[in-house]
């Protein structure tokens, strides 16, 4: 029996392999994964297994599976806006995040001295919160990493983490050496934070993944136009009769009748 599961979690072509080996060892006839359209096809003996050993499967490799369903392409739409819901969030705090963190190297205005602790405060608050509207790289990524089965998100997630808690290391060296009246060296440990290069990592790539979400989606919907245009109703011909019967129910070597025009 061949069944359509949608796969949810795949971000880059190792999540498709990690699937599609997983779901492999199962000792199934045939898998195949499709990263653009996060759907997996199955053919499987169902006398050895059922959907649900196909879903745990793909589960313990930290992703999600399901059945594919009717509503496939609504969900795809909506993930979609939520996607660009977040990105604009994040886009707005990042450029107001690089106005605190390098406006003075340009010369804009400030509010504050680079080197205060209230800037820095800023920044942490700003960078925290667009980490947060993207925190599932980081559920993801470390989560492939702890299988030992890194993907892009363990990427985009320890260089976020690195660059966030390094910025929290000075920031706190920071503190200690303003409480000791040393200014120039709370000074060189405030032009080493990089809480918005932590920002900017997981708010570029959301760019990437947003984009790349515009083109599942039209994909999608070209696949669900096609699809409506197969026939629901084939004619077989059978002792020189000719009968109406459903597409699904069509065997190897049925005869079938095509008028003028018609396709299957």
């Amino acid at each position: 029996m061949k069944k359509k599961f949608k796969i949810t979690g795949m971000s880059c072509a190792a999540c498709q392999a990690h699937v599609n080996k997983a779901v492999s060892k199962l000792k199934v006839n045939e898998c195949n994964v499709n990263l653009l359209t996060n759907i997996m096809e199955v053919d499987y003996d169902e006398s050895i297994l059922d959907e649900k050993d196909i879903i745990n499967a793909v589960i313990k490799e930290g992703y999600g599976a399901s059945l594919l369903d009717e509503n496939y392409i609504d969900n795809t739409s909506k993930t979609v806006d939520k996607k660009k819901r977040n990105l604009i969030i994040s886009i707005v705090l990042l450029i107001v995040l690089m106005y605190f963190s390098m406006g003075s190297m340009i010369n804009l205005p400030s509010f504050t001295y680079k080197e205060g602790v209230i800037n820095v405060i800023i920044q942490i608050i700003l960078s925290t919160i667009i980490i947060g509207f993207n925190f599932h790289y980081f559920t993801s990524g470390y989560k492939k990493l702890i299988k030992l089965a890194p993907n892009m998100d363990s990427l985009v997630a320890l260089g976020s983490s690195a660059s966030y808690l390094y910025g929290l290391y000075n920031f706190i060296r920071m503190v200690i050496a303003l409480i000791a009246n040393d200014n120039t060296l709370a000074h060189h440990y405030s032009m080493n934070l990089y809480f918005e290069s932590a920002a900017m990592i997981v708010t570029l790539v959301s760019v990437g993944k947003y984009l790349e979400s515009l083109s599942k989606k039209q994909t999608s919907l070209a696949l669900e136009e096609l699809v409506g245009l197969l026939p629901k109703v084939v004619t077989k011909v059978i002792n020189n009769e000719y009968i109406d019967t459903k597409v699904e129910d069509v065997e190897v070597n049925d005869l079938i009748y095509l008028k003028p025009y018609e396709f299957v």
